[in-house]
């Protein structure tokens, strides 16, 4: 039903209509101009027609402003694939009064299909591919900064190590090692790959030397029973071979002891703190021939009391059996950190000795029973603490000196 409209409204008609053309071609939105009545005076459709029975449009002439969404209603079936415009089968209504110094003077309703999701993005389709080509190229790029200084260094690490454990012991770190962290923990693989590498070649060395050291008294042994089976022995002949038998069981009890002693080494280190004070009256009482001078004996040294006993006692115990009466321990503060010399006046160390003395089983007391593994035991406790066992060259005597870093 069509019904009249005033003057007024007609004269503005005109360029309201073209106002909502000029908008709908850039919004698509349907746009209606209603007076007070509800009469359609200017739009994009329904010109002249009465929607004042319409909900949203009653409200809005009400002073209200009212959106609802409806669904299209389509006269045939809807297409596989909606159009890229026309796709969206709801559209919202939006009425809103227009009122001019407080008096209602009409409505504007306004009608809009929503965008379908294809159409959005085929209209961002530029923003779009630069958001897939900047996705794509950060993930290459942190790909390749994961792989050139995390994955690479790793896969170098492990291969280094699979041919350090194969017996090739020029194990070196990669090159380019990527983060500070790696480059510490290649260096922490290096330090452990070459203190494996020294056990192993100090264990087949140690194995040869066993072998070695307890050939001779099982030979002495033997022999010694094969001759005692001969009853034609003299009385005298009988008793050198039983003390050559009882030589070499000695012989062989004292090589196992040692072993034992030097195997349990790592074991009996222990890192702690202590100064030659607190262990000064338990070794002068094991002791009691030698006399023992200590400097700065309250400086603390980085070794556990026990473990520091046991190293003097066997450097003690090498130092009177060469003659020593009188000792002098020294520690002392250095660059490096702190170490503590040893100093007898015994026979002292040839030259020709003093690249040999740490070797293990190397002894110049073998034919009072000596075994050689007294300075090796010290050795190996000093090392298992992290620190080093050196000879110093002295005119009077023997010197060592631990170098505790």
């Amino acid at each position: 039903m069509k019904s009249a409209t005033g003057a007024v409204y007609q004269t503005v008609a005109t360029q309201l209509t073209r106002i909502a053309n000029a908008a709908q071609a850039r919004t698509l939105a349907g746009y209606r101009f209603l007076d007070p009545d509800g009469n359609v005076i200017a739009g994009t459709a329904e010109i002249g027609q009465a929607l004042g029975h319409v909900n949203e449009v009653s409200a809005a002439l009400a002073g209200k402003t009212v959106s609802v969404a409806r669904t299209r209603v389509r006269a045939d079936s809807p297409p596989a694939l909606y159009t890229l415009s026309r796709g969206a089968r709801v559209r919202v209504f939006v009425a809103m009064p227009v009122m001019v110094d407080e008096t209602l003077i009409g409505a504007v309703y306004v009608s809009r299909t929503p965008s379908h999701i294809f159409r959005f993005l085929y209209s961002e389709r530029v923003n779009l591919m630069k958001a897939a080509a900047f996705v794509a190229l950060s993930a290459v790029l942190i790909g390749y900064v994961f792989w050139r200084f995390i994955t690479r260094p790793i896969r170098l690490l492990i291969q280094r190590s699979h041919m350090a454990g194969h017996g090739d012991k020029a194990w070196e770190p990669p090159e380019q090692l990527g983060t500070r962290e790696i480059e510490d923990l290649s260096h922490s693989f290096k330090s452990l790959t070459q203190r494996l590498q020294s056990k192993q070649d100090a264990l087949k060395t140690y194995t040869a030397h066993v072998t070695h050291e307890l050939k001779s008294p099982l030979t002495a042994l033997k022999g010694a029973a094969e001759l005692l089976r001969d009853d034609d022995l003299t009385p005298p002949q009988r008793h050198r071979l039983l003390d050559t038998v009882d030589k070499g069981g000695k012989r062989m009890e004292d090589l196992l002891a040692n072993m034992r002693a030097f195997s349990l080494a790592d074991q009996q280190a222990n890192s702690g703190t202590c100064c030659l004070n607190d262990i000064y009256t338990q070794i002068t009482q094991n002791f009691p021939r030698l006399t023992i001078q200590v400097e700065n004996d309250d400086l603390q040294l980085p070794a556990e009391a026990n473990t520091l006993t046991i190293i003097l006692t066997h450097l003690l115990e090498n130092a009177q059996q060469h003659g020593a009466k009188n000792v002098v321990l020294t520690a002392q503060p250095t660059k490096d950190g702190k170490s503590l010399l040893i100093a007898d006046d015994g026979l002292g160390i040839s030259a020709g000795n003093a690249d040999k003395i740490l070797q293990p089983f190397f002894t110049t007391r073998r034919d009072s029973g000596g075994t050689g593994m007294g300075l090796n035991i010290v050795k190996a406790t000093v090392e298992a603490i992290g620190g080093e066992l050196a000879v110093v060259t002295s005119s009077n005597g023997a010197c060592f000196e631990i170098k505790f870093v």
